[in-house]
């Protein structure tokens, strides 16, 4: 898991919460998985070349938006709104 603030390395899968919700985030690359609640700001990653970051409610959440994600990029959550219907972009990796 990656300290809010920390630059992630080029062979991880990353998803930084740029929304203003606190959410579950999720990160999944092959057979693992990591994940964690938190605010604006809040960063997790896994090592990996590629993966899917999921975002939820909480972990009793059925329902959230996930997408694909390959290293080299952040995977950012502007926007949050149940369902699949989220707002995402991406920054490479510095």
């Amino acid at each position: 898991m990656l300290a809010a603030g920390a630059t992630p390395a080029a062979a991880e899968i990353c998803l930084h919460n740029d929304s203003q919700s606190e959410l579950l985030l999720v990160v999944d690359v092959a057979d693992k998985a990591t994940s964690r609640t938190g605010g604006f700001g809040t960063v997790i990653c896994l090592p990996g070349d590629a993966g899917t970051v999921r975002v939820f409610t909480d972990f009793d959440a059925i329902e959230g938006c996930s997408r694909l994600s390959q290293s080299g990029q952040v995977e950012r959550l502007v926007d949050f709104t149940e369902f699949d219907n989220c707002t995402w972009a991406k920054t490479p990796t510095p």
